[in-house]
């Protein structure tokens, strides 16, 4: 057993002895909780791990895809903002849902190469083509008019034809994210931004109901 497993195995022990598990077992719902096949039936190392990571954005441990995201039956949105033409260039969270859900990386395959779930994603779970096509999917990596003004997000700025009053300035039940200039006007969503991944009372992990559009109007106002 390489060092790496013996440290990951040794904390989730202590967490155990600690009554820390349960815990730790519950954060993560649903089928995003792979604990029954994963190394060691540890919970987070599926998508985390505290050392040895390629990257430090989240400590992202899955195996990222390859594929090159965009849109092909749309450029900009109605609002003329202009959609990511490779969100594989992103540092946003997107890319790290789509290491799973664009159906092309195998379920349990980790950043040092263990794969301990062959299977890849498919059906109604699948959000993109194999080759990375976003049709018919709601804009992600984008800006957000936080605050009902222009602001730029991942190199993308609001567009001009967007209509600003058809906003809510500052949602509170989903999560708007700030991009790497911090700034007061940087604020974008994610896939993150609808859905929790480590689990909610709602259906498909959504942060708010679907109930009379709630979801929606979380963000939109018409």
């Amino acid at each position: 057993m390489n060092r790496r497993w013996r440290f990951q195995l040794g904390a989730l022990g202590i967490m155990g002895a600690c009554g820390l598990l349960p815990l730790v077992a519950e954060a993560v719902t649903g089928s995003h909780n792979m604990s029954s096949r994963a190394p060691g039936g540890q919970v987070c190392i599926v998508c985390h791990a505290p050392h040895g990571v390629p990257k430090s954005p989240l400590l992202w441990n899955h195996e990222l895809s390859i594929v090159n995201y965009s849109w092909s039956d749309w450029t900009k949105t109605t609002g003329d903002t202009t959609l990511p033409t490779n969100i594989q260039s992103w540092s946003g969270s997107t890319k790290m849902c789509l290491s799973c859900h664009d159906g092309t990386v195998a379920l349990g395959a980790l950043a040092d190469g263990t794969v301990f779930n062959s299977s890849k994603m498919t059906g109604h779970n699948l959000i993109t083509t194999l080759s990375g096509d976003m049709k018919g999917n709601h804009p992600v990596a984008v800006p957000y008019p936080y605050n009902r003004v222009k602001n730029t997000y991942n190199g993308i700025t609001t567009g001009d034809l967007a209509l600003t009053s058809g906003w809510v300035a500052t949602p509170t039940k989903v999560k708007i994210y700030s991009d790497a200039a911090g700034g007061a006007n940087n604020r974008g969503i994610e896939c993150s931004s609808c859905h929790d991944p480590h689990g909610t009372t709602n259906p498909n992990y959504l942060r708010d109901s679907t109930s009379g559009s709630a979801i929606c109007l979380n963000c939109h106002t018409k």
